[in-house]
């Protein structure tokens, strides 16, 4: 004897396969939204570097080339107001006799409010240095030559108000400081 099916059975079949289908449609969705999220977070992340501009190219490259100095970071005062960002050019020239690996460093030094009192000890050193963002990858430069990198500094809407002060750091190969430490100052409004 065959045993047939009920519509019953068909319509619950049929439900099942449905509900299956839109969950992958779903996860599928949710999957290529992540891809495309993180694709912009990378190219964000180059365009960085591609946005210094030529007024502070120029200055670096007077100041690495035509002056000589190891490490520059000209045009070191920024205003900038709770939610937005700007970029700073880091220079270094190597003046090893061979090809050199930098290391960029940036830490907060001091903060001051708008009355210039020191309230350093009322904010998180390590959530003001998330502000910055740049290459923590050693840098790779040939003897004689220089490098411009960028600094990205964004500024949360919630931030104090006041004056930020970071240094940047050069360190070689062997951990040893490079150049002069370079102050920085980041005035939000």
């Amino acid at each position: 004897m065959k045993k047939r099916h009920s519509n019953a059975d068909t319509r619950g079949a049929i439900g099942l396969s449905i509900e299956t289908l839109v969950i992958i449609i779903i996860s599928l969705v949710i999957l290529s939204a992540g891809i495309t999220l993180m694709y912009q977070f990378i190219s964000g992340a180059e365009d960085i570097k591609s946005q210094l501009d030529i007024k502070t190219q120029d200055e670096l490259e007077r100041l690495l080339v035509g002056q000589g100095k190891k490490v520059a970071l000209p045009l070191h005062i920024a205003t900038i107001p709770r939610g937005d960002s700007h970029i700073f050019g880091l220079g270094i020239l190597n003046t090893y006799e061979a090809t050199e690996n930098f290391q960029i460093e940036i830490r907060l030094n001091k903060v001051t409010d708008e009355t210039k009192a020191d309230i350093t000890s009322q904010v998180n050193p390590q959530n003001i240095a998330a502000w910055a963002l740049y290459n923590t990858v050693p840098v790779a430069i040939e003897s004689n030559a220089n490098n411009k990198e960028a600094i990205l500094i964004q500024v949360p809407k919630d931030a104090l108000k006041g004056e930020y002060i970071f240094v940047a750091e050069v360190f070689d190969s062997n951990n040893n400081l490079y150049g002069n430490p370079q102050t920085f100052i980041v005035k939000v409004v």
